[in-house]
């Protein structure tokens, strides 16, 4: 009996990772851009009102009382 080696089979949603839109959602080129950017940009709310902490986008939270624009 030949042993075979096991494969490795990988499932990407390739929205907004290789293509930057995303069909199904109906997001063009633009939207996904801006949703990108939304999310790395740091900030606080106070009475309703969203205020950049940071000066340069963050892929995580800088800190926990930090909420992302998006």
């Amino acid at each position: 009996m030949e042993f075979q080696k096991p494969k490795l089979i990988l499932h990407m949603d390739i929205n907004n990772t290789i293509i930057m839109k995303d069909d199904a959602q109906g997001y063009s080129f633009d939207f996904s851009i801006k949703r990108i950017l939304a999310t790395q940009c740091w900030g606080i709310a106070e009475n309703g009102v969203w205020n950049f902490a940071v000066t340069e986008p963050f892929l995580s939270r800088p800190d926990d009382s930090m909420i992302s624009y998006e």
